[in-house]
């Protein structure tokens, strides 16, 4: 328990710098901090980058070339308040929305993985588009002694794939301003559940009740979206739910 802790804390702490260095285009860490492979999958190439030999950080290079300062569409820098604010305010997020997106990690891990693990929190920052409210880049980031090394890169592949293919966000007004919207979130993914019989997984639960959002942005307790219309015949978006 005592490690678990003490990684999610230093995970937080470096995480926070990271963010904080991004808004302020400042120099917390400097190109020599980092070492960088090149992992070329069949399809799509991945870019890892390891931080002080600690802190690993996987991206989907074809997306963008790298991150971009946090910032108002026109260049114009944010306030000093929003500048160190971790959750900006920038997009809607429903029951659904938060559901959905802990799910889509939760089942791209198998029990073993996630018995692999011991625990260790998966960090993820999501950046999406000001003007669409699509998610146009991936970022996972976790320490690296835990056990999130040895995950198979597909791992994370498929949850950036489905991200994008069935997360639209509905935009705020500070949103739209802005020139890109920054989400992020710590989650330790419970893996795929187990095959029930058919007579019992007819019955039906609700493994959504009582679900408390960590995610950053402006928060609705609007129920479990189902059957909304978005990107695609699964997609879910954030905004008004009509009964």
């Amino acid at each position: 328990m005592k490690k678990i802790k003490l990684t999610f804390i230093i995970l937080l702490i470096v995480n926070s710098l990271t963010i904080y260095a991004q808004r302020h285009k400042s120099n917390i860490f400097t190109e020599s901090d980092y070492t960088t492979d090149t992992l070329r999958m069949e399809g799509y190439t991945y870019i890892c980058d390891t931080l002080k030999q600690a802190l690993v950080t996987l991206r989907n290079i074809e997306d963008h070339p790298g991150r971009e300062d946090l910032c108002y569409a026109d260049g114009t820098p944010l306030e000093a308040e929003l500048a160190t604010s971790l959750h900006l305010d920038a997009v809607v997020i429903t029951s659904g929305i938060d559901a959905h997106i802990k799910s889509i990690v939760n089942n791209a891990f198998s029990q073993d993985q996630v018995e692999s693990l011991e625990g260790g929190k998966l960090r993820i920052e999501l950046n999406i588009s000001s003007s669409s409210g699509e998610i146009t880049d991936v970022y996972f980031t976790y320490l690296v002694f835990d056990g999130y090394a040895n995950i198979p890169i597909e791992v994370y592949r498929n949850i950036e794939q489905r991200f994008k293919n069935e997360i639209c966000f509905e935009l705020t007004d500070l949103g739209r301003k802005l020139n890109y919207c920054l989400l992020s979130w710590s989650q330790c993914p419970k893996g795929r559940a187990e095959e029930v019989p058919e007579e019992e997984s007819e019955q039906g639960t609700d493994n959504n009740s009582g679900l408390k959002t960590e995610l950053g942005g402006v928060i609705t307790d609007r129920g479990t979206i189902s059957g909304a219309i978005g990107k695609g015949s699964n997609s879910l978006i954030g905004g008004k739910i009509n009964p």
